[in-house]
């Protein structure tokens, strides 16, 4: 697997994400957690343009014969940076479009309650559902059901929280099968251990689910 998959492609196969504070985005501190196993970084703004922009392609040149989808939430930083990721928090709706990197950019955005994981709109690639707490949240539930996981068609969603690994357990047993980490994990020091449990756990959710094959050859057609 390379860098050579296109970036739809790519997203459809990604697992666990993470939201980066601009406090821990540099290559130094990235590399444990890229390491780990992270498919999707999104990286975020600092309010120094110019330093954002060299960051995200300082992670593209070192990582950028792998899979890995690096994005930022700051519309100032995307376009300079030729962001193959933007990602909006509240997106609102726009008459004349989204800001993307460039021509093949993916975007995405939050998605807080239910109406918008149903029809999040034909702009979106994917979604961040939560923030969660746990497994028994409807929004969660509403997820599963109009967007199923592992489903070609599905809009793919990440449950989304400040999680631990009984919160990844309990997310993948109502049926999420790709976890994003809120940006509080760095605080608590432990990310790329966090992110190295979950892809374990997120994996093992993949191989024991009977979709996952006729998915997996799906995305490569993307």
């Amino acid at each position: 697997m390379t860098a050579l998959l296109a970036l739809t492609t790519r997203l459809a196969l990604a697992k666990v994400a993470l939201v980066v504070p601009a406090g821990f985005s540099d290559v130094d501190t990235l590399g444990p957690v890229i390491d780990a196993g992270a498919d999707l970084l999104i990286l975020d703004g600092s309010g120094d343009v110019d330093n954002d922009v060299e960051v995200l392609r300082a992670v593209r040149r070192r990582w950028g014969t792998t899979p890995l989808l690096v994005g930022t939430s700051s519309k100032r930083v995307a376009g300079p940076a030729s962001a193959d990721v933007v990602h909006l928090a509240r997106p609102g709706w726009r008459f004349w479009g989204y800001p993307k990197g460039h021509e093949w950019s993916l975007l995405g955005r939050h998605a807080i309650d239910s109406t918008v994981v149903a029809a999040p709109g034909d702009d979106f690639d994917y979604l961040f559902v939560g923030p969660l707490e746990g497994s028994n949240e409807e929004i969660l539930a509403t997820a599963v059901e109009h967007q199923p996981p592992l489903v070609s068609g599905s809009v793919p969603w990440f449950a989304w929280g400040d999680f631990r690994s009984d919160d990844v357990a309990a997310c993948l047993s109502a049926g999420a099968r790709r976890i994003a980490l809120t940006g509080d994990v760095w605080d608590r020091g432990a990310a790329a251990r966090l992110v190295q449990e979950t892809v374990g756990a997120v994996t093992r959710a993949w191989s024991a689910d009977e979709r996952s094959t006729a998915y997996r050859a799906a995305a490569f057609r993307l």
